[in-house]
């Protein structure tokens, strides 16, 4: 008899555990990005036996599973980072951004006009061309 109070316990919870969690939709809104995706924070409550801050976000197209999300607002989902991003921030960053693509397109023409006999220097701009190959990748595309 015990066990099949269990099971149905157990059976029940499983059931709750489909449920649409009410937290989900009362989330604090913390940001939006200039993708339109909406950001998401449910502090942490330790007497309800959450230790640490849910975190979400809404996109406009939820049926696409392969969107583009800043890399400062990943960091805060994943709380790599404590506070939410600035749009000044993120600005900031794409300037950057910019400026390393700017600055390896040139190095890229730079070593395309050297002579085959200076290798050297040609080693010194593939470093600059791999090392920007690999932000392209982690940054934005």
């Amino acid at each position: 008899m015990k066990v099949v109070n269990r099971l149905v316990l157990a059976w029940r919870e499983f059931l709750k555990s489909f449920r649409i969690k009410p937290d989900r939709i009362f989330g604090e809104l913390k940001g939006e990005d200039h993708l339109g995706n909406k950001y998401y924070e449910i502090g942490p409550d330790p007497q309800g036996g959450r230790s640490r801050p849910s975190r979400w976000f809404e996109s406009l197209s939820p049926d696409d599973y392969n969107q583009e999300i800043p890399i400062e607002w990943a960091a805060w989902l994943r709380r790599q980072r404590n506070n939410p991003p600035t749009n000044e921030e993120i600005i900031r960053n794409m300037a950057i951004y910019r400026m390393k693509k700017e600055n390896a397109m040139k190095k890229e023409e730079e070593y395309k006009s050297t002579p085959k006999s200076s290798s050297i220097n040609k080693f010194k701009i593939y470093k600059c061309l791999y090392f920007f190959s690999t932000i392209n990748n982690i940054y934005y595309k």
